[in-house]
């Protein structure tokens, strides 16, 4: 009897204590928007917390607008959600476009197991969608390996954003090591950690040649989340594919 208490304790630690669900890459702005479809998977009232963040857990800095309504700047959302019901809400954005990522919580003492989510870029041309991509909820580590290809009309991007814990800086080093198809080593540098960022793999080796396949290796002494994606430049706009990251190697 003494042991499942203890188990069951130690279960309710680890639901309390979990960690945000994490988007490492938000853009939203221009003809950026975001779709955000949460599920409350439970047999009970549950109520999560949507915050959009940029930086380092700086406020989102510009105005938003949800399922079409008035642009207003919005520090959080809570969405008090009834057993088994599903909300849709469209965020778009100004005109000028801005990154940042987005942190869903569970709130009042639930958790954010209690929710599922589905998470969508949407990039469009007046009225019509020219790509929607669904991203999963990004992983935290310390060590994340990512395939990368660039080329005439492709590169791989990548974003990070921070892992939020007593224990982990605002500020640290983060190591690249990129490796060609052949497993031999391109270059390495070590780039500062500050918050959120979101470029390519390609400005961060300006070297590269005009046609590269590999591996890129992230490895730091912290934790922090990480999402990468590959971009696809046809013609009339860019596409998106989520191709994660590997948390280990």
């Amino acid at each position: 009897m003494k042991c499942l208490l203890l188990a069951a304790i130690a279960v309710l630690a680890l639901v309390s204590n979990a960690q945000a669900m994490t988007f490492a890459q938000l853009a939203l702005g221009g003809p950026y928007e975001l779709v955000l479809i949460v599920t409350n998977k439970t047999d009970h009232n549950s109520i999560c917390q949507i915050t959009l963040k940029s930086g380092n857990a700086q406020t989102w800095p510009s105005k938003i607008s949800m399922n079409g309504g008035t642009l207003m700047n919005l520090g959080a959302l809570n969405l008090m959600m009834g057993a088994r019901t599903t909300s849709k809400t469209v965020f778009a954005g100004e005109a000028e476009v801005r990154t940042g990522y987005l942190e869903i919580n569970g709130i009042d003492g639930y958790s954010i197991t209690d929710f599922a989510v589905n998470y969508f870029y949407v990039y469009r041309d007046g009225k019509t969608v020219i790509d929607s991509t669904g991203v999963p909820a990004s992983d935290s580590s310390n060590r994340f390996i990512v395939p990368v290809e660039r080329g005439e009309a492709c590169d791989t991007g990548f974003a990070w954003a921070p892992y939020v814990d007593p224990s982990v800086p605002a500020s640290f080093d983060v190591t690249f090591t990129l490796y060609d198809n052949r497993g031999q080593l391109f270059a390495s540098v070590s780039k500062r950690f500050e918050g959120h960022t979101a470029t390519f793999f390609s400005q961060i080796f300006q070297n590269l040649p005009a046609s590269f396949v590999g591996h890129l290796r992230l490895e730091a002494q912290h934790r922090f989340y990480f999402v990468a994606l590959r971009m696809d430049s046809p013609p009339g706009g860019p596409q998106f594919t989520a191709i994660g990251g590997q948390t280990s190697w």
